[in-house]
């Protein structure tokens, strides 16, 4: 009876982790590649479609570096 504690216990934490980290990624910004062409402006990546929106780039550290508006 205790190892069946244990064990739910156990699935307990492993499926809240779980749910938090997809909820953690349904959340987040979407992250899309961009890049500066010869004509200044900014196209997504490997694309020839112009981009407009809301920029923001990050530290190595994963802390917020710029925010802004392309």
């Amino acid at each position: 009876m205790k190892w069946i504690a244990i064990i739910a216990v156990c699935l307990g934490i492993l499926l809240v982790g779980i749910v938090v980290n997809n909820a953690i990624l349904l959340f987040s910004p979407k992250q899309i590649g961009v890049k500066m062409h010869e004509d200044g402006l900014y196209y997504r990546a490997g694309e020839e479609i112009l981009f407009t929106g809301e920029s923001l780039v990050y530290h190595p550290n994963g802390q917020k570096k710029q925010q802004g508006k392309i």
